[in-house]
């Protein structure tokens, strides 16, 4: 039996990322193209953004938490 703790999941989460943003995986996954950078969010609606790469690989990790000045945001 598998016992993995899995996310509540609706239906829009299963359909594949777009092919500019990733390969065709669930979106739910996170799993984006390296050289792909999401748009620059408006002034004032964010103050934390980022990406998250391991130091030795420079891959992106996935799942961590950051935070910096009292605001929190996963990767």
């Amino acid at each position: 039996m598998n016992n993995i703790d899995l996310p509540e999941l609706e239906l829009e989460d299963w359909k594949p990322m777009e092919p500019a943003k990733g390969p065709p995986l669930p979106k739910f996954l996170n799993i984006f193209w390296p050289w792909y950078t999401p748009p620059t969010p408006p002034p004032g609606k964010a103050n934390l953004y980022g990406r998250v790469t391991d130091a030795e690989t420079g891959l992106a990790l996935v799942g961590v938490l950051v935070t910096l000045d009292g605001m929190q945001t996963s990767t």
